[in-house]
């Protein structure tokens, strides 16, 4: 069968055979040849990158359509008219994507890889790797209540030993001791913490 050497995107989906829908997205994905206005399509050069670049796993898909195509002119009377192409007004307005179409694969890839990142932090989760923001935030907000109320204690655990001292040497040794003591404390709770969350 024979082509005009170029066609108006409209033209093009009626020579191969597919919705303008589906010509939108072959543009999209760089595989149309277009003349230089880039207003029309060059349908020889077209066919052949689309053959070129077809994408194997799509192989079904594009028999089914054909089967489903060639179910319509069997069942049509062999009197009946050929069927016109559906033409739209506007040849750059058309937009989408069917099943085909790069864009239908992108965004099945970018599905199938959402999938694998969600098993791969469920994995994580389990192994103890990871933690849920939720549970990390409650662990801080623990840990800091627990840092803040035992400072706020400080002061009333350690002020009658430091009143009656008269060497300052002595009152700083008291109180790194007694912050010492404090912050071991503070690290065994924050790792309480840690452990019950994992």
């Amino acid at each position: 069968m024979t082509h005009p050497p170029t066609a108006t995107f409209t033209e093009f989906a009626a020579i191969h055979g597919c919705v303008k829908s589906h010509v939108t997205a072959l543009r999209k994905a760089g595989r149309l040849v277009l003349t230089d206005d880039g207003k029309r399509v060059r349908v020889a050069e077209s066919l052949a990158r689309i053959e070129a670049t077809r994408d194997p796993a799509m192989a079904a898909v594009a028999a089914r359509h054909a089967e489903q195509r060639g179910a319509e002119l069997v069942r049509a009377p062999a009197d009946a008219p050929p069927k016109a192409p559906q033409v739209e007004q506007d040849d750059e307005a058309f937009d989408g994507g069917d099943e085909g179409s790069p864009d239908y694969q992108r965004w099945k890839a970018r599905k199938e890889r959402a999938a694998a990142l969600r098993e791969e932090l469920r994995l994580g989760e389990e192994a103890g790797d990871l933690v849920r923001r939720a549970d990390a935030v409650s662990i801080v907000a623990q840990a800091f209540t627990s840092v803040r109320t035992a400072f706020e204690a400080l002061p009333d655990s350690i002020a009658s030993t430091l009143a009656g001292e008269t060497d300052e040497a002595r009152v700083r040794t008291l109180l790194l001791e007694e912050i010492e003591h404090l912050l071991g404390n503070l690290a065994n709770e924050i790792g309480a913490l840690q452990r019950k969350a994992g």
